[in-house]
């Protein structure tokens, strides 16, 4: 049995694709295996698969369409190490990658799963400033991570920053593929309601951020909110009961000025199906509290609301 599994599902992934597939088989780790899903691509990216002469890459072509969560759960069943990391094919990990996690998982037996931090590259591989990150605990429970998971959204960001153990798979569940956008962040609150999440303060991984990403595509606008929406509601209740009511006034005062904002850009670039999902997906009550704080907040500009936090005793950076 490998030490790790490297899961990469494909889809019209040509253009970053040779460039991802020579990161991974460059780890300072050797013992993994390399799975790729094609999803029916109809580009040059299985020419570019089978150009690579490796016994560790195992390449199974689907018959029909999975979509990418779909794909993902089919990777994640045929994988037959005891540590999965997912990945993207337009990313690139750094050599160490593979060799950190293994040791992070040894050094925290009781995490399911792990994120690591990332450095932000653009299309032509150029790494970018960096945004913000927010500083967390090594080892986040369950009671901390949903309140993130809450507040912050899909808070690993991507994919290929996260590493998880099969037995947390096979506890919690699959993606669900019937989310088209947030099956990460969906499936991630679920296993922080069973298992600590690790956070690897080191970037192991470049993130490419480009135009034809999934999350930039147009379509992409209206399922992500619907979604998360969707998301941050199943969560509420799982937060401690000391801080519901203050994440529900931070849900209208923070989330709901976002997406109004977003509705507006909406509207201006003629997307009148995405700005109605962020103006009255809701309902109007919840549509004119978001017009009001937009407004006497300038879009969270002059003031955003801070999210009200439970924090265990033993909390430490």
């Amino acid at each position: 049995m490998p030490e790790i599994s490297v899961i990469l599902p494909v889809y019209q992934g040509e253009r970053y694709l040779r460039e991802a597939l020579s990161s991974v088989l460059s780890q300072t780790v050797q013992d993994f295996e390399f799975l790729i899903r094609d999803d029916g691509s109809q580009d040059g990216s299985i020419e570019i698969i089978e150009s690579f002469k490796d016994n560790r890459i195992r390449l199974i072509k689907n018959q029909g369409r999975l979509g990418l969560f779909g794909n993902l759960n089919a990777l994640i069943q045929e994988s037959q190490s005891n540590l999965v990391h997912l990945f993207c094919q337009d990313d690139v990990l750094e050599t160490h990658c593979l060799e950190q996690e293994l040791q992070f998982f040894q050094n925290h037996p009781d995490i399911g799963f792990s994120y690591c931090k990332s450095t932000a590259i653009d299309s032509h591989g150029v790494v970018t400033p960096a945004s913000v990150t927010i500083d967390l605990p090594v080892v986040m429970q369950p009671e901390l991570s949903l309140q993130h998971f809450f507040y912050h959204g899909c808070i690993p960001g991507n994919l290929s920053t996260v590493c998880v153990r099969k037995s947390s798979f096979q506890t919690v569940g699959l993606f669900d593929s019937s989310l088209k956008v947030s099956g990460d962040y969906e499936l991630w609150a679920r296993m922080a309601t069973r298992f600590p999440l690790g956070v690897i303060h080191q970037s192991l991984v470049r993130l490419r951020h480009h135009e034809m990403r999934l999350s930039h595509q147009p379509e992409s606008a209206l399922k992500f909110v619907r979604e998360n929406r969707k998301i941050r509601k199943g969560l509420l209740p799982l937060l401690p009961l000391s801080c519901q009511k203050e994440a529900l006034t931070f849900e209208i005062k923070r989330h709901g000025v976002m997406e109004f904002h977003q509705g507006l850009h909406a509207l201006l670039r003629g997307h009148w199906p995405v700005a109605k999902e962020m103006f009255f997906g809701q309902g109007p009550t919840q549509f004119f509290r978001s017009v009001f704080y937009w407004m006497v907040t300038g879009n969270n500009r002059f003031y955003r609301p801070q999210a009200q936090w439970v924090l265990p005793e033993d909390y430490q950076l």
